[in-house]
């Protein structure tokens, strides 16, 4: 068996340190989310009224879209199945 000679507390203190500054920039590396242009409500029946959302109206400038279930049930259901709203 190959033994690892031992690591001294300077070099162990300094692998610590690059190994925190790592973690730390990572985020500044990964990819930017992109938002789409219109979101799909999924939701029930009625709740399609402009009053429910006009902040989102006047924000971004029109309505979004909406994809229907009839109850609880219904829309676990469909998700469950793999239902993607349409974009």
């Amino acid at each position: 068996m190959h033994r690892l000679p031992p690591i001294s507390r300077r070099g162990f203190n300094r692998a610590l340190l690059l190994s925190g500054l790592a973690v730390l920039a990572t985020p500044h590396f990964a990819p930017v989310a992109r938002a789409q242009q219109r979101i799909t409500y999924f939701t029930w029946a009625g709740y399609d009224l402009p009053e429910f959302h006009q902040a989102y109206n006047s924000r971004y400038g029109g309505e979004p879209g909406y994809a229907y279930f009839g109850d609880s049930e219904e829309a676990f259901q469909k998700l469950r199945q793999g239902f993607t709203p349409p974009t």
